[in-house]
């Protein structure tokens, strides 16, 4: 949170980024904890391919130019895994899962 934002009483604040990552490993970014989303390759090819309408080959090679699932296990505190089908069934967990990490990380700090 920045100053304002806890003034203010906001619980948390998000920002998606992978540029966040590299900022934060060069200390030009502080935050309490940073949380990666991963998903299995093949359900991102899927997911891909039905969002933009494009062949498995261009989809390959997108999710190669990409950051891999290690990447995010390896530099993020927390991992959400996206293994759900349908995106409302993913929001309701995602809801779930920062609902949660927001109480442990209120009561660790309380």
């Amino acid at each position: 949170r920045t100053a304002r934002q806890a003034g203010a009483g906001t619980r948390c604040m998000a920002v998606d980024g992978i540029n966040m990552i590299q900022a934060r490993q060069a200390g030009l970014f502080r935050c309490d904890c940073m949380v990666g989303v991963v998903a299995p390759e093949a359900l991102r090819l899927r997911r891909i391919m039905a969002r933009d309408h494009i062949s498995e080959d261009y989809a390959r090679r997108r999710i190669d130019a990409q950051q891999s699932n290690d990447f995010y296990l390896e530099n993020c505190d927390v991992i959400l895994e996206n293994v759900y089908e349908s995106q409302n069934l993913f929001e309701q967990a995602a809801r779930v899962f920062f609902e949660d990490l927001i109480r442990i990380y209120e009561k660790e700090h309380a």
